[in-house]
């Protein structure tokens, strides 16, 4: 195998194991040499691939969190494009900002611990990191709901979603394991039900 199939190979065994380890144990839980150990490739290849361990840290977040969102923006301006002149429906909105999160959290199991740490409990470095990357993610379903709700302040929307995500976050903490058990329709379902439950509670704070 020649040196540039074995790069990205040695780098996702360090993402992939990085990931699982920091999900499990946080930022201070666990050291370099522990998590080079674990996806067996010697400590120089992760200093040469990440230089640090704030680095391997956040390039472990960013790789799934970044796609993620962008899917949402993607969905969102799909949905704005199909509507036409109408607001999207509250659902309708919710659905481009959580679907993506939720199909990310049951596709990468090991991602939803992670993720966590770094939405509810980031690390002094990660905390500017998180702030601009959800600004950039939230902002268009802010305006979108302005446009369904104009008497909701922004602030009010905001924590709105903040509770929507925290309800999605429960609900995937609580059930990720079951949920494998589950077939497309059932899953279905459940994504309906939160989403049907999240669009009532804006309907009443509208």
């Amino acid at each position: 195998m020649n040196q540039s199939q074995e790069i990205p190979d040695t780098r996702t065994r360090l993402l992939d194991t990085a990931e699982r380890l920091f999900g499990e144990h946080g930022f201070n839980g666990v050291g370099l040499r522990t998590i080079s150990e674990d996806a067996e490739v010697n400590l120089g290849a992760a200093t040469y691939h990440f230089g640090t361990k704030e680095n391997l840290y956040k390039e472990a977040f960013l790789r799934r969190f970044l796609p993620t969102c962008e899917r949402r923006l993607h969905l969102l301006k799909t949905a704005k494009e199909a509507s036409g002149d109408q607001p999207l429906s509250a659902e309708n909105i919710l659905e481009c900002m959580l679907l993506p999160i939720f199909d990310t959290l049951y596709s990468h199991p090991a991602f939803f611990k992670f993720m966590s740490h770094n939405l509810f409990w980031p690390s002094p470095f990660m905390q500017q990191v998180v702030e601009n990357e959800h600004a950039h993610a939230f902002q268009p379903f802010v305006e979108s709901f302005q446009s369904l709700y104009p008497t909701l302040s922004p602030d009010i929307i905001m924590r709105q979603m903040k509770y929507c995500a925290g309800a999605l976050f429960f609900s995937v903490g609580r059930t990720l394991d079951a949920y494998t058990s589950l077939n497309e329709e059932e899953v279905k379902e459940r994504v309906n039900h939160l989403l049907r439950f999240c669009a009532a509670g804006f309907e009443e704070m509208a």
